[in-house]
């Protein structure tokens, strides 16, 4: 799948270049508007909404515009791609076409043959004939049709079929069972079923029309071969259910591991995420990776925040994906952006899962007041609501409890919650007697791996 815009793996609130809502007639199109590489419908009535389809085998159907959410080979069979074939005469330059299909990648081809007295067919063509006519000329109200002798050769379409007609003229005859319209220039939200349709040529990789997509990262969407899973997932992120329809692109790779306290061991796959566990003050961006997600997509149970060796919140992981026919691309967004993810219960959960022995003091009080301040950041930061657009929690104000609060004053930012349980790492002075001080050391290490996650 072809995506059209420059790309970084360091990203703001949308990802990617390019999933139709619903199909408007395709309106007849003008010869002279027509332009190479264009995408067509080819409708059986003049401005229709029924189009001729091809499928992967090269059969002959026909579909009804519809929503192609969850339908997109179907919307694939019905798109032809045109190619302009020039023809210079004394009168100027006119133009034969063929017609390549979406889905099967076969070009329309039917042999000039009739076995019917006068010409034509006894039967319908139910399949694109290989080693057939490829080029035909088209006018609006005489179908698609070839000159070829004295003979001149129509299609057309009949049921779920094309119709065959030959006869000894010099001027198309009427066939008003084909013409040439335009697609839609709407937007089709992909299905799980839809995206791997989409990637399946290219066996599940991606690319993009730049040569130069990502200067100065590694870009993870073309390295990576991709398959979608459907989900649904909270209004607020905070576990799977019935509310958000959502997918999770994962590139197949898996991990044994064990995921909280008391289980066995379980096997984690790899997702497509967007990396907001750490603050780096010197960038506006967050930086896309591939890692393994607190919880499985559609997974029942538990919630997000229950898996205490997660590396990352699942909805992190969250994508909506949309095809546009046009220029036949799609568009990767995340589905919760940073201010809206309750980023705060994997903190939480390593916060939790801290040693009970060998505590330090001055570090656990740093500690507490930060992960106080991050959960009520996230949740009730300001009159109980999320923080707003351009919020950020280095910039917040809190007080001594953790509690936001509007104004500076006894209060610290939480950039300096952040400098002071670094400030208190630094200042550790350890025990002399050396069973606690192996204890304290244990303490400090996990205090370590909590500070790399969140705090850069």
């Amino acid at each position: 799948m072809i995506m059209n815009k420059r790309f970084s793996t360091l990203l703001a609130t949308a990802l990617v270049a390019g999933g139709l809502s619903f199909n408007a007639m395709a309106a007849d199109i003008a010869t002279t508007d027509l332009k190479d590489g264009q995408f067509i419908h080819l409708s059986t009535t003049t401005g229709g909404t029924t189009y001729l389809t091809m499928d992967d085998k090269g059969g002959f159907s026909t579909v009804a515009a519809t929503s192609w959410s969850g339908n997109i080979d179907k919307l694939l069979g019905s798109l032809w791609q045109v190619k302009l074939i020039p023809h210079t005469t004394q009168a100027g330059t006119t133009y034969t076409y063929s017609l390549t299909n979406r889905l099967s990648g076969q070009l329309l081809s039917v042999k000039l043959q009739s076995d019917v007295d006068g010409g034509g067919r006894s039967a319908n063509i139910t399949a694109n004939e290989k080693g057939g006519n490829t080029e035909w000329a088209y006018v609006s109200g005489n179908g698609l049709y070839a000159v070829k002798g004295d003979s001149i050769f129509t299609i057309g379409t009949s049921g779920d079929a094309l119709s065959f007609a030959a006869e000894k003229t010099t001027t198309a005859p009427e066939n008003l069972t084909l013409y040439m319209g335009a697609v839609s220039d709407g937007k089709v939200t992909l299905k799980a079923n839809d995206f791997n349709t989409l990637v399946k040529a290219n066996a599940g990789r991606l690319f993009f029309t730049d040569e130069n997509v990502s200067s100065t990262e590694k870009n993870v969407l073309t390295d990576n071969k991709w398959e979608a899973i459907d989900a649904k997932i909270k209004n607020d992120g905070s576990a799977f259910s019935g509310d958000v329809d959502v997918l999770y692109l994962t590139n197949g790779k898996e991990h044994k591991r064990v995921i909280a306290p008391a289980t066995e061991e379980t096997v984690q796959k790899e997702y497509l995420l967007v990396d907001y566990n750490f603050y780096d003050p010197s960038k506006d961006f967050n930086k896309l990776i591939v890692d393994t997600i607190a919880v499985e997509p559609n997974a029942a149970s538990p919630a997000f925040d229950t898996r205490l060796a997660a590396k990352h919140h699942s909805a992190t992981a969250a994508f909506t994906v949309t095809y546009f026919i046009p220029n036949d691309s799609m568009v990767i967004a995340p589905a919760y952006v940073q201010t809206s993810i309750p980023v705060a219960t994997t903190l939480k959960a390593m916060h939790t899962a801290l040693p009970t022995e060998g505590v330090i003091t001055d570090v656990k009080t740093a500690v507490n007041t930060l992960e106080t301040s991050v959960a009520l950041f996230y949740t009730t930061y300001s009159s109980g609501s999320m923080p707003a657009k351009g919020d950020k929690f280095v910039e917040a104000n809190f007080a001594a409890n953790g509690a936001w609060q509007a104004s500076a004053g006894s209060s610290s930012t939480g950039e300096e919650l952040i400098e002071a349980v670094k400030t208190a790492i630094k200042g550790i002075t350890y025990s002399t007697i050396a069973a606690t001080k192996k204890q304290e050391e244990a303490y400090r290490a996990k205090v370590d791996e909590l500070k790399k996650k969140y705090m850069k």
